[in-house]
Formats: structure tokens, sequence, C-alpha cells
């Protein structure tokens, strides 16, 4: 039996993550009535943002009697965390309808609070936990800072109890045999009403198919609108913007397709520093004077976050065969990103539509990172406490 599962969005200090799991394990084996020989807990990290659900994370989430999560701004945003949770969630109401009685199973704790997320918390019909301390620390913190040792410690042994205490005390039934992460419901982002998710814009930066015949011999990839460009064709189902669309939309950001000519008015209508913008560029068109100038206008725009993402479908011969020019000439339209190292959003050279769909998810992240950072307040004056770097 899976005492807990332990749920965390990737790329949250996984080194520390790991070491909460391990102390959480060591602390839930040495609590009265538990074997300490078998696994009591599981750690959920086989690709939070993937489609796939390995049988062992099915398994335990499924018979788990008690689920933990590391909230933070990464975890409400993540789908598959809020999937997860739904999963739970259902499992602790069918016992209630069957029993009438309340199982305290769903324990969230801030790992993160960082970035005003004080404010949002979850449903408002749960407990979220920072830690049973006096201190008024994230539990990422508590574990960093040495000086917190003995509030971890204690904090871990608290928590044990309490997770072998539900389970001891009346058993959570499993959930139906044909549960699917794919189609569960996510109750998270219920609370993300489109109004209030990030937005990204979209942008088809391509020609059409009339425009495209004076530069390449192959235009079946392109439309009569510059938005109908379908470079992995015949892979892809539908035009590559709608379909970056979806892939954005899945990570619960508002996504809209716009106009190159449009951008302006978008940008200008929302704040600061708090949109992506995602050029869809093809490469054989930045051979098109005007596109390509409005593209290095674009790419050093401060009021937004630009990510780049280029196109080189493998399936197209006549890309294939030019592209070392074609790659040198995005490189001169994006002078300054060109200069930069491990930018990752600034992605080339995409050859398929799983690779596209993975540059496009790296993006997004990095640049959701990067608004994040820059709307943080500056911490250790006026009282507030300092950023504490390093334990």
């Amino acid at each position: 039996m899976f005492y807990f599962f332990l749920s965390h969005a990737l790329d949250e200090d996984e080194t520390y993550v790991q070491r909460f799991f391990r102390d959480l394990s060591a602390a839930v084996r040495k609590q009265p009535g538990v074997d300490p020989r078998h696994q009591v807990g599981y750690l959920d990290g086989a690709g939070q943002d993937s489609p796939y659900w390995p049988m062992d994370s099915r398994a335990a989430l499924t018979t788990c009697q008690t689920f933990i999560a590391l909230w933070s701004a990464k975890y409400r945003l993540n789908d598959r965390c809020g999937r997860s949770w739904g999963i739970f969630a259902e499992r602790l109401k069918q016992h209630f309808l069957s029993t009438g009685h309340r199982l305290p199973g769903l324990i969230p704790l801030i790992w993160n609070s960082d970035g005003g997320l004080k404010t949002v918390f979850p449903p408002a019909d749960l407990e979220i936990t920072r830690h049973g301390t006096p201190y008024d620390e994230d539990l990422r913190v508590l574990i960093r800072l040495q000086r917190h040792k003995r509030a971890y410690e204690l904090f871990v042994a608290s928590l044990a109890l309490r997770v072998v205490e539900a389970a001891h005390a009346e058993r959570l039934a499993p959930s139906l045999p044909d549960v699917d992460i794919a189609s569960a419901a996510n109750p998270l982002a219920a609370q993300l009403g489109p109004s209030n998710r990030r937005r990204v814009y979209l942008v088809a930066a391509t020609g059409t198919r009339e425009q495209m015949l004076a530069l390449r011999e192959n235009v079946a990839f392109y439309g009569i609108r510059r938005e109908d460009w379908s470079p992995f064709d015949p892979a892809a189902s539908q035009p590559l913007a709608l379909h970056a669309q979806m892939v954005a939309e899945r990570r619960l950001l508002n996504a809209e397709v716009v106009p190159i000519e449009s951008l302006d008015e978008r940008l200008s209508a929302v704040g600061h520093r708090t949109a992506i913008v995602v050029l869809l560029v093809d490469a054989w068109a930045t051979r098109m004077e005007a596109l390509r100038h409005a593209l290095t206008e674009i790419g050093q725009r401060a009021d937004a976050e630009i990510a780049v993402l280029v196109p080189a479908s493998r399936d197209d011969p006549e890309t294939t065969a030019h592209q070392v020019e074609l790659r040198s000439a995005v490189l001169d339209t994006f002078p300054e990103r060109a200069r930069r190292r491990r930018d990752y959003t600034f992605q080339l050279d995409l050859e398929c539509l799983a690779t596209f769909d993975v540059g496009l998810a790296t993006a997004l992240t990095e640049a959701q990172h990067r608004i994040d950072r820059n709307r943080q307040p500056a911490r250790g004056r006026g009282g507030e406490r300092p950023i504490l770097r390093g334990p």
C-alpha cells in the first residue's frame, strides 16, 4: 500500500523535492504499524507534461491513501498535476457519497510562494499548510537553510504521523479500473478563467502561396492566408498556428493566432511584459524584405517576451537541400538572439511535429519564468525578508 503520493511540477528544485520525498518516506516507515520493508510513498516525476501515464504512476495514484501536492505557481498551471489532483479528489468524493465520511487525504503544502502566489490558493474548502512550526517560511526554504534544520525535521515527523493516521483510520477505495489521466478533470483549471490566464500571441511569419511562388518551387505547404502554413504536412492535420494554439491552451494559457500587422494593437492592450509572443518563422520567408524587417523589429521589443520557433521539416526535400543558407538567413534576422547561448526561446531546425511540440513547450515555460522573475518585487528593504540564495 502506498501511504502517500507526492505530486509536484517539474523543474521545481528537483534535488530538494527528492530529498523531501526520501525524508518523508523514512519518517513514515518509523511510524507504528508500518512495515519498513515496503515502499510507502510514490514520487510522481515521469514527465508532468507528457500525455503518457506510466503504469506504476497510475497504480500509485489510484490506490494511495493520501495525496501531497507541493503547491506553487508552476503547480497551479501544470495540467498533469491538476488532473492527478482531480483523480484523487474524485476518490475522496466517492468515499463521502458511499460512507458519509470526509477523509483528510488531500494535503497541499506551500512549496514556493514567490511571485505573489500567497494570494492564489487551492479551492477554499481545502486546508493549505505551510508547515507546522512557528517559522513563516515555505517548505522549500525549510529544506535549503541549515538554520531551519530542526523546524524541518519536526515538520516531516508531524506530516508522517498525519499520513499514517489518515491511512490507518479509514481505508480509501481505489479508483475505478477505467480511470485515465488524459480524460480526467482538472479542478485547478476551473480557477483559471480565460481572462486570468497569461496571454500568448501566435504569429505565422510566412507568406501566402502566391507570395511564396517567387521564393521556392514547392508551395504545397502554403495556403490563401499566411495562417494556413502547414510545414509538417501531411503529418499535421491542421495549420501550424492552430496546432500551436492547442498546445499552448493545454498548458492553460490564453492563446490567440494574430496577423503580424495586429501585434502592436494586441500588445498595447495588455500590461508591460505580461504577454508572450511566439513567432512561427518560415526561414524561406525571411527572403521577403518587408517581413524580415518586421521580424527584426519584433525580436528587439521590450514590452513582451518573444519566442522564435523555426520549423525545418525533414519531409521537405527543398528545405533540407537549402538548410544551411536558410538557417543563416534566420540568424541574420535575429542577430541578438543568435549571439545568446542556450536561449530556450530561440528554437531552430525543428524537424518534425513532435520536436516542434517539445520546442514550443520549452519556449513557453522559459518565457513564463522570465516574466515571473521580472514581476517579483525587490526584497530586503523596508523590513521585507531578503531573497535567500543557497544553504
